[in-house]
């Protein structure tokens, strides 16, 4: 704030050309004409740093729209976000109601989805394969060219 302010000052004071000054200050030409801009239209106010929020945002839902969602919701505990955009489809055709999956957020931002059990991770049980794995005690065996007999044909045993 202070060095845009000496900027400006010496800007004014017209000792020096605004390319001169911007080299000297190490800003761009570009940087130095807005700030005189601002100084000139808003005062010393004009040189402070502005909020880098946006100032609108494209992709947000009507409070009302979010309204009647909830409303609805709360009327009906067990419907889901899918359930809801057809009866509110239905009731008011004439309004653009969001997606389901926006619905189910806008559901969960207001605390009114319970989340599904998760399921328990059982470590996998294999002892009937265990059986299926072991040598047989007939004398049969599997080998990569298939089913051999564990002793030569014609052989008494």
């Amino acid at each position: 704030m202070d060095e845009r302010m000496r900027f400006v000052i010496e800007v004014e004071r017209g000792e020096h050309t605004v390319s001169d000054l911007c080299r000297i200050y190490r800003v761009s030409r570009e940087t130095g004409y807005v700030w005189l801009r601002r100084y000139r239209d808003s005062g010393v106010e004009g040189l402070r740093d502005l909020g880098r929020a946006p100032v609108r945002h494209p992709n947000q839902r009507a409070e009302a729209v979010e309204q009647a969602v909830v409303a609805l919701r709360r009327a009906h505990m067990r419907w889901g976000p899918r359930k809801l955009k057809r009866v509110l489809e239905r009731e008011r055709p004439q309004q653009a109601w969001p997606a389901a999956g926006t619905m189910g957020e806008m559901l969960a931002r207001e605390g009114l989805v319970v989340p599904r059990k998760r399921r328990r991770r059982v470590p996998p049980y294999n002892e009937p394969f265990a059986a299926a794995n072991a040598p047989t005690g007939c004398g049969a065996s599997l080998s990569k060219v298939g089913f051999e007999p564990a002793m030569a044909p014609g052989s008494i045993r």
